[in-house]
């Protein structure tokens, strides 16, 4: 335990209903040390505070808009009660509650950027964004810029969103990279799980939405299906076009060689890595995906699994240095088509996969991320103000 750990109170702030967020209990378990409070959204039939060790949770019931004056005064009573000395908040949508009752509140904030949320609005391209979207997503682009400017220190999920920040005219040692990176004992206990038959599965897990390019995946694998009678293509996860691509499937005539699991626990998404062959990320290049790094790609290199990537930069840069995978071009169904049937054939394709591990073990590894976390927090010293 740090020097004084218990002295120093912590409040998470999300948007969500907790539980369950792998990032949130990443977090909670590097901040054991410390008292911690997650304030966050409540869901019909949950209770309004729990306590589970060190942690707190209080839950608000309505949703935390930007500009909620309800969540503020919730978050300040909370927040006094309990003498909170510093702030985390996740992510934009709650950065004005964050940093408002960090000045109120006479304490430090820290911006945990998960997402290049504007760009995210953008990719997401739903309905009930098209407003706050409009002209680029000007207006969200103007309120992360004054939230990073008021936040004491800014967290993000990967080198290229620093980057962009800097050069956005954030300074360098306001911002610091912590990955999403997993937790040894998270995939120790899946262990190695072998396929029906001999059957090699490909395996997405995530969301399945249209900027996913989870449709270019269907259709490259039923232009080499035929060819790979022993091969499959697992989706596990949920989202607005997974019917949609059922749909695709049956029209592409492999609907029994796709098969779509649902939702799954994060517990199921490891044994589905286990038992797969290779694992792809076919997200569609944005700048959304330009400046971020999924969770699912050091999982997958965690389970040694090959991977088959878009050219998303901060995904491709890490692919090839570290050769655990290969990449095709964003969209190119042909081109995914023709990475996976490079895998099927190349009997080495299991060094790709152990590449992947080993660099999980030197470099990419929660232990490594949750030390930078910790040294960021260990720089706030309890203040002296006390609450209004």
């Amino acid at each position: 335990m740090m020097p004084g750990a218990r002295d120093l109170t912590i409040a998470i702030l999300w948007q969500g209903v907790y539980p369950w967020d792998v990032r949130i209990e990443k977090f909670i378990r590097a901040l054991s040390a410390y008292k911690v409070l997650i304030i966050c959204r409540a869901r019909r039939g949950m209770s309004r505070h729990e306590v589970d060790g060190n942690v707190e949770i209080f839950r608000i019931g309505t949703l935390p808009f930007p500009f909620n004056p309800w969540w503020l005064m919730r978050c300040l009573h909370i927040l006094n009660k309990n003498n909170v000395s510093l702030i985390i908040f996740r992510d934009l949508p709650v950065a004005w509650l964050g940093i408002t009752a960090g000045i109120l509140r006479g304490v430090p904030t820290i911006f945990d950027m998960a997402e290049n949320y504007p760009a995210a609005l953008v990719a997401y391209n739903r309905k009930r964004y098209k407003l706050i979207v409009s002209g680029n997503a000007l207006l969200p682009r103007l309120y992360e810029k004054w939230a990073v400017n008021m936040s004491s220190r800014v967290i993000v999920v990967a080198d290229e969103q620093k980057e962009r920040l800097v050069k956005a005219g954030a300074p360098t040692e306001k911002i610091a990279a912590v990955l999403n990176t997993p937790c040894a004992e998270q995939t120790a206990s899946c262990g190695a799980s072998s396929a029906r038959n001999n059957e090699k599965r490909f395996l997405y897990t995530g969301k399945i939405d249209a900027h996913r390019g989870v449709d270019v995946a269907v259709r490259a694998f039923a232009a080499i299906a035929e060819k790979y009678p022993f091969a499959s293509l697992v989706i596990a996860g949920s989202g607005r076009d997974a019917e949609k691509l059922k749909v695709l499937s049956r029209q592409l005539g492999i609907k029994d060689r796709v098969h779509f699991s649902g939702w799954v626990s994060h517990d199921e998404v490891y044994r589905h890595i286990a038992a797969s062959y290779a694992c792809l990320i076919p997200h569609i290049v944005s700048e959304h995906t330009q400046t971020t790094l999924p969770n699912k790609l050091f999982d997958y290199m965690a389970m040694s699994k090959p991977i088959i990537s878009s050219d998303m930069s901060p995904v491709k840069n890490i692919i090839f240095r570290y050769r655990c995978g290969l990449v095709f071009k964003s969209g190119d169904t042909a081109g995914l088509a023709s990475q996976m049937a490079a895998l099927l054939d190349n009997p080495r394709a299991a060094e790709l996969g152990r590449n992947g591990y080993h660099a999980v073990q030197s470099r990419f590894n929660w232990p490594r991320d949750s030390a930078t976390l910790l040294n960021i927090i260990s720089s706030f010293s309890p203040p002296g103000r006390r609450p209004i």
